[in-house]
Parts: C-alpha cells; structure tokens; sequence
C-alpha cells in the first residue's frame, strides 16, 4: 500500500479526492508543522503545499521518499535527500 501524506498549511480537499481514486493508497493530509516526525507516518510520497513554511524541515531532515512541491518554485534552499 502506498502511503501518501500531504503536508499543508490548509485543507486540501481536491487534491486529497483526486490522489483518493489511486488504487492501494492511503492518502491523508497533516499540518505541515509536522513534518520533522515523517518518520511515525512512515510516507512512500510527501506532497508539500507550502515550501516556506516547510524550509526548516526539508533542510535538516534526510527524507527516505519522493518530495512533490506544489506551488512556485524555490532555488534558495537545499533539501535533502
């Protein structure tokens, strides 16, 4: 099972629906001042709303799945990978 995990700083209804339709996938989404406990969600694929808000996380935690970023793009910060 694919675990897909969200992470925003508001509801995403409409992208939760669409990636719902995906056979063998738990989609859920979680506050994205959560994110440095990825780990305890144990995602497959991390979808990010908001990169600003998730800059602290994405460089200083090594993340074992795919990012997705949705929005502008941003060349100022390193993620690890």
């Amino acid at each position: 099972m694919n675990n897909i995990v969200i992470y925003s700083t508001k509801p995403m209804p409409g992208l939760e629906a669409i990636l719902m339709e995906i056979d063998d996938a738990d989609v859920r989404t979680v506050d994205i001042n959560q994110m440095k406990d990825y780990a305890v969600i144990n995602p497959s694929l991390m979808i990010v709303e908001n990169i600003e808000a998730a800059k602290d996380a994405l460089m200083t935690n090594k993340f074992p799945c795919p990012i997705l970023f949705i929005g502008e793009s941003r060349r100022d910060f390193t993620v690890r990978a």
